[in-house]
């Protein structure tokens, strides 16, 4: 699975999915600056799932109509990069399967998806 992180969410997150064998780079890396319509499209192209704490896309994906292949949308209490870390973990173990083709809002205490 290919991962796209975006700036908000952080390059250490990009970081330990590298290190647990996901091909993931960082928007903080790779593309800085760049707004958030930039972003979906080069994670389009490059067929990775977009990581970000950012609505915006959201609003880009189901009203303006940009393609992806899939977001994981964090909305957490604790924004700490440990918990962010630990969410994805847990995501990442107990239902990856959910992530490729949707839109995937993830709280400490649930997860929402919606097909795209």
């Amino acid at each position: 699975m290919k991962f796209l992180v975006d700036e908000n969410t952080g390059i250490k997150v990009s970081h330990f999915l590298s290190e647990q064998g996901y091909d993931s780079v960082s928007a903080t890396e790779k593309f800085l600056g760049f707004t958030d319509k930039v972003i979906l499209k080069k994670a389009e192209q490059e067929k990775r799932i977009v990581i970000t704490n950012d609505k915006d896309f959201g609003d880009l994906i189901f009203y303006h109509g940009l393609n992806s292949r899939g977001v994981v949308l964090l909305r957490l209490v604790d924004e700490s990069v440990q918990n962010k870390i630990k969410i994805i973990k847990i995501l990442l173990e107990k239902h990856q399967d959910k992530i490729k083709g949707n839109f995937v809002v993830v709280s400490e205490n649930n997860i929402r998806v919606r097909k795209l």
